[in-house]
C-alpha cells in the first residue's frame, strides 16, 4: 500500500494542479473506520456480474474469506464489497488474480476524502502554490480552479479554488454505557460498544468482568465496533480484570498491564501493543482468529497459563518469545503456518499443546523434557515420521495424542497405535469401523464412521424386510384391480 504523507491515495481519478487528468486509486488508511466498502465491476462490460461466483472467488483466497461481510450489486456489472479488514479492503484493489478473473476492483474518491471551496484567492498565487503552503489539519490532495460560463463560455474563476481533503473524524462523543441485567454481580453485558479515541464514553461501576457483544435483535446499530483498544478505554471501565471483546472490528490493542483475562478473538488484530518492562499480570489470552504473524509480544507476557493463537498467520515461533513463559499451560496453534516447534523452549508446565492443521515437517523429541504434556494434537501436518518411544520418553505423563498424517503410510500409522495401545494413550483411529473394545487400551471411534449396535442391526432389517413385503403386498392388488 502506498501512502505519501499520510494521504489515501497514490494519486487517484483526480486533476492536477497544471489541470491534466489522471488515473489514481485511492487506498484507506488507518484514520478510516469499517466497514471497508470496495466497488468491484466486470471488465467485459457486456456480461452481468453475479456475487456468489465473486464469493466463490474469495473464498479461495485466504486474505480475504475471513474479511468479507456482505455483498450489493449495484447494477449490471456491479457491485459493492463489505470488509471488515482495512489490509485486506486495500489488497484487492491490485489484486492480479482478479484482474486476470476479469474483475476491476477500486474504492471510490468520495468513501475517502471530501471536497471544499476557498474564496478569496488571489489570481497571482498559482494552483502549486497553494498545494505547496497550504496549512491543513488534513493534507489537500488536488487542487483546481473553478469556473463559471461568460458570454457561453468557460472562463476561470477569478477568487475560488476547490480543494480535496481527506476524511477524517474531528467530532468526539460523549457516551454512557449500562449493563444488561445479568445475575451475576460482577459481570457486566453490553451488547453494542462504538468507540473511537477521543469519545468520552462511562460505564457503571463496580464490575470486574465486561462482555462485548452484537445486539441479538434486529436495530438501527447493527453491531458493535471498537476499531481501537486503549488505555482511556480501559480506565473508562474502570480498569477491570476480565475483558472479552469477541467480533467487534478491533484492530489496535494495547494491553493493560493489571488484566487478567483477555478475549479478543475474531477480530483483525495484527498486532498487539505492550511496554516492555512492565509487569503484565495477564493469564488468559484468546486471540484465535486474527491476522498475527509477529507474536514477539509474548515476551512481556510472563504470567500466561493459557494462550489461544489458532486461525492466524503465524510462520515460526521465536525462542525469545516463548522462553520466558514459563508458566504456560495451554497453548493452542491450530491452523496455522508453522513449520517447526521449538520443543527445548516450550515450558515444563505445559499440559495441552494443539498444532493442528499446520506445516509442521519433522518432530525430534530427543533431549526433550515435558513432564506434564497430557495432551498432544499434530495431526495434518506434513510430518512423514513419529518416532512414539522418544515422544513418551520426553512426555511420560502424556494420556492423548493425534498424530495422523497424509505422509504417513496407513502400515506405520497402525504400527503406531499398536505402540501407543501398548502405552494406553488414548488416540482416534480413523481405520477401524466396530466398536472400541471397553478395556484400559484406550482409542475413539472415528466420528465419520460411527458403528451400529447389534441390536439396532436387527431393527433396521425388520423393518427393511417389512417394508419390501407391504410395497409386493401394494403391487399385487393394484395389478388385480387392473385387470378385472
Amino acid at each position: 500500500m502506498e501512502e505519501n504523507g499520510g494521504k489515501h491515495a497514490t494519486t487517484s481519478d483526480g486533476i492536477h494542479g497544471n489541470g491534466t487528468t489522471v488515473q489514481q486509486k485511492y487506498l484507506y488508511t488507518k484514520s478510516d473506520h469499517g466497514p471497508y466498502r470496495v466497488y468491484v465491476e466486470l471488465t467485459d462490460k457486456t456480461n452481468k456480474i453475479n456475487k456468489f461466483t465473486m464469493g466463490a472467488w474469495l473464498r479461495k483466497l485466504g486474505k480475504y474469506r475471513r474479511s468479507v461481510t456482505e455483498m450489493k450489486y449495484l447494477g449490471r456489472n456491479e457491485m459493492i464489497v463489505f470488509m471488515s479488514f482495512m489490509t485486506a479492503a486495500n489488497a484487492m484493489v491490485d489484486d492480479e488474480n482478479l484482474l486476470e478473473a476479469g474483475y476491476k476492483a477500486y474504492i471510490p474518491r468520495h468513501l475517502v476524502c471530501i471536497s471544499g471551496v476557498l474564496a478569496g484567492i488571489p489570481t497571482d498565487i498559482t494552483e502549486d502554490e497553494i498545494l505547496n503552503d497550504i496549512e491543513s489539519p488534513a493534507p489537500v490532495m488536488s487542487v483546481f480552479r473553478l469556473s463559471r460560463f461568460v458570454d457561453g463560455l468557460r472562463q476561470p474563476s477569478n477568487r475560488q479554488y476547490r480543494t480535496r481533503f481527506p476524511i477524517l473524524l474531528l467530532t468526539a462523543r460523549a457516551v454512557h454505557y449500562e449493563c444488561l441485567p445479568y445475575p451475576g454481580t460482577s459481570v457486566c453485558k453490553i451488547d453494542f460498544i462504538s468507540y473511537h479515541p477521543g469519545d468520552q464514553i462511562s460505564f457503571p461501576t463496580g464490575f470486574q468482568h465486561y462482555q462485548f457483544s452484537s445486539p441479538r435483535s434486529i436495530k438501527k446499530d447493527a453491531s458493535s465496533y471498537v476499531a481501537t483498544f486503549d488505555e482511556e478505554l480501559y480506565e473508562a471501565m474502570h480498569r477491570p480484570s476480565s475483558i472479552e471483546m469477541r467480533n467487534i472490528g478491533l484492530n489496535r490493542l494495547t494491553l493493560p498491564s493489571g488484566l487478567l483475562l483477555g478475549d479478543f478473538a475474531e477480530n483483525g488484530l495484527a498486532s498487539i501493543n505492550v511496554s516492555h518492562g512492565r509487569n503484565y499480570q495477564i493469564a488468559y489470552l484468546d486471540l484465535e482468529i486474527n491476522n498475527l504473524k509477529d507474536i514477539d509480544f509474548l515476551s512481556s507476557l510472563v504470567n500466561l497459563e493459557v494462550l489461544h493463537l489458532g486461525r492466524n498467520y503465524i510462520e515460526s515461533i521465536p525462542r525469545s518469545a516463548i522462553t520466558p513463559l514459563k508458566k504456560l499451560k495451554y497453548l493452542y496453534l491450530q491452523f496455522n503456518f508453522i513449520e517447526t516447534i521449538p520443543w527445548n523452549d516450550l515450558a515444563p508446565s505445559l499440559i495441552h499443546l494443539d498444532c493442528y492443521s499446520g506445516e509442521i515437517r519433522s518432530v525430534v523429541f530427543i533431549n526433550i523434557s515435558l513432564p506434564s504434556l497430557e495432551y498432544l494434537n499434530l495431526q495434518h501436518n506434513e510430518l512423514s515420521e513419529i518416532n512414539v518411544t522418544e515422544l513418551l520418553r520426553a512426555a511420560p505423563n502424556l494420556k492423548e495424542v493425534h498424530l495422523e498424517n497424509v505422509e504417513i503410510h496407513i502400515t506405520r500409522m497402525l504400527e503406531i497405535h499398536a505402540e501407543l495401545e501398548l502405552n494406553n494413550i488414548s488416540y482416534v483411529d480413523p481405520f477401524r469401523h466396530d466398536t472400541c473394545p471397553i478395556s484400559d487400551k484406550k482409542c475413539f471411534q472415528d466420528e465419520e464412521n460411527p458403528s451400529i449396535s447389534t441390536g439396532k442391526a436387527l431393527l433396521l432389517s425388520t423393518v427393511v424386510v417389512l417394508t419390501a413385503g407391504l410395497f409386493m403386498y401394494i403391487t399385487v392388488v393394484v395389478f388385480k384391480q387392473m385387470h378385472r
